[in-house]
């Protein structure tokens, strides 16, 4: 410290605590990371097609073990989609597993 920073009594500045995150920067990182998630939702789908068409082939089969499995998918797809936020993502795993449980009690009747 020199002698007049001292006797002025005023600490010495600190620039870089004082000066906010550049915006641009954040709002592009939050662009990406929403059409991240977009991008994401085709992949649920997917899961989604896969089981309900796992579901169709399984629930119509003659062996209860192709049909038990059918049912576990069902569940196991409708408890998956309680850890989403979004609606969208909700709806399409849950109707997929109501497809599936619906299909099978179809196969078995």
């Amino acid at each position: 410290m020199t002698t007049t920073q001292l006797t002025s009594g005023a600490p010495p500045a600190a620039p870089d605590l004082v000066t906010p995150a550049p915006q641009p920067a954040i709002r592009g990182r939050s662009r990406a990371g929403a059409s991240r998630l977009r991008a994401l939702d085709g992949l649920r789908l997917l899961a989604a097609l896969v089981v309900g068409s796992a579901g169709a082939v399984l629930g119509f089969s003659d062996n209860m073990w192709a049909q038990l499995l059918a049912m576990a998918a069902g569940i196991t797809i409708m408890l998956r989609a309680r850890l989403f936020d979004y609606t969208a993502q909700v709806a399409c795993l849950t109707i997929a597993g109501i497809l599936t449980i619906v299909l099978l009690i179809l196969g078995i009747a």
